[in-house]
This record gives C-alpha cells, sequence and structure tokens, in this order.
C-alpha cells in the first residue's frame, strides 16, 4: 500500500499512482454501544474465505474478530435468503 505524505488541496491535480498501488478503505463497523468494533475490510475477508472454504483461516480470523463462526453463518445465510428474495431469484 502507498501513502502520499501530502495530500492535494482540492481543486489540484492528484498524481497517477504507481503501478501495484492498492488502495484501502476503512469502513468503520460500530458496536451498540456506538464505539467502533472494527472495520468493513476485515470482514469482508473474513467472508471471502468463507467463500472460499478455507476453515482454517476463517477458524483464526474469528478468533482474531471476537467472532462466533456460527453467528456469523448464520448472519450469512440469512443475508444470502434475502438477496434471492430481493432480486427475484430462486
Amino acid at each position: 500500500m502507498t501513502t502520499s505524505s501530502s495530500a492535494p488541496c482540492p481543486g489540484e491535480a492528484k498524481p497517477a499512482p504507481q503501478a501495484g498501488t492498492q488502495f484501502v478503505a476503512r469502513q468503520p463497523i460500530l458496536g451498540a454501544d456506538e464505539k467502533v468494533f472494527g472495520y468493513g475490510a476485515c470482514f469482508a475477508q473474513y467472508i471471502e474465505h468463507m467463500e472460499s472454504g478455507e476453515w482454517k483461516t476463517v477458524s483464526e480470523l474469528a478468533g482474531q474478530l471476537h467472532l462466533v463462526e456460527t453467528d456469523v453463518a448464520e448472519c450469512y445465510w440469512q443475508a444470502m435468503q434475502w438477496a434471492r428474495e430481493v432480486s427475484g431469484g430462486s
């Protein structure tokens, strides 16, 4: 990941990113107490490994993110069902 030491002002030209530059957005996820619980990129990584069947990695990430794997699996299943319903899929 590449960072810039001086961000341009609005309206100024931005330099083109170098080849291989990766950008990461940190979308905060808040808990019931409205404090940052984690960041979306971490959870997205967890789901990617889950969808790929990389169960050892899923288990390790669940521990790091303080998640109960069965709870996440149930929420994921519900989300997939909802997506099918709203998209008209079967």
